[in-house]
């Protein structure tokens, strides 16, 4: 069962009990991104608005990972929706990593969109699949003019099945 959090809600007052609010795991988050930080059991859902801290919560738990729970950075996925957002997290993660002094391969670092990080394995494991050496994607442009070719074909088997 995934553990959802919000981390655009407002962060306790400062005057409120000490106990009440966990110290961050790192500067800057308040208690909710906290949580979503420092979770390990199980996936974690993070649900909030633009410029609420989403990126700022997986950079900080990567690092809380790799710094408190020994994780190698090569041992975790990470994945995005966007090319963007995938550039962001890595040149974030890597940042935030040299900043503690932790050395690694960002190449080595499964982080991506869905498709790239599919894309990837396709490649690096394409000996244990059908696919021959030289295979390619089609991109939207390809895909039509495939398809387009098929239905003229199969227009054209049609005709000639239907007789004169």
């Amino acid at each position: 069962m995934s553990q959802s959090f919000k981390t655009n809600q407002p962060e306790a007052s400062p005057h409120a009990d000490a106990k009440a609010k966990p110290q961050a795991a790192s500067r800057g988050a308040n208690a909710n991104q906290h949580r979503a930080i420092t979770t390990v059991e199980g996936p974690v859902l993070i649900i909030a608005g633009p410029g609420s801290g989403k990126t700022f919560t997986l950079v900080e738990r990567v690092v809380y990972l790799i710094e408190h729970k020994q994780v190698s950075p090569e041992n975790m996925l990470i994945v995005t929706f966007t090319d963007k957002a995938a550039a962001e997290l890595a040149t974030r993660i890597s940042n935030r990593l040299a900043q503690i002094g932790v050395k690694f391969n960002l190449n080595e670092m499964p982080l991506g969109t869905f498709h790239s990080l599919c894309l990837r394995w396709l490649e690096e494991y394409r000996e244990f699949t059908r696919l021959k050496r030289n295979f390619t994607l089609l991109d939207e442009f390809d895909q039509q003019y495939f398809l387009y070719s098929c239905l003229a074909d199969i227009q054209r088997f049609e005709k000639r099945c239907a007789g004169p």
